[in-house]
């Protein structure tokens, strides 16, 4: 019987890297071509952005990122690629003593008046 399925090493390796090895091999053959490309992997490594995506940011004026939508499925350009973070409400009551904080309101049903 034979075993037809992939090696365990191709699976994980990225296809954006290998591409980025081809790419940089391929354009390194003058040292001028080596130092762009140098900066350019250098600039991708620090951020994320691949060198049209750039030009997209003059374009909208917008912030870019090719890589992100791809992973997500959103827009190529957005207002900012920053999380947006929801907290839960928090509901306080005075005990005997202390202030008690709860993730839902008046839980025990005492009809207590919330502190804050």
């Amino acid at each position: 019987m034979e075993d037809t399925t992939e090696p365990r090493w191709f699976g994980q390796v990225r296809p954006g890297l290998l591409t980025g090895i081809v790419i940089f091999l391929a354009a390194a053959c003058g040292t001028g071509s080596f130092y762009m490309i140098s900066a350019q992997l250098a600039s991708f490594i620090n951020t994320d952005k691949l060198p049209f995506d750039y030009l997209a940011e003059l374009a909208s004026g917008k912030e870019c990122r090719s890589l992100v939508a791809m992973r997500d499925g959103g827009p190529l350009c957005r207002d900012s690629f920053e999380p947006i973070f929801y907290e839960k409400p928090i509901y306080c009551y005075r005990t005997l003593g202390t202030i008690t904080c709860y993730n839902e309101r008046d839980p025990y049903k005492t009809n207590a008046e919330s502190v804050r």
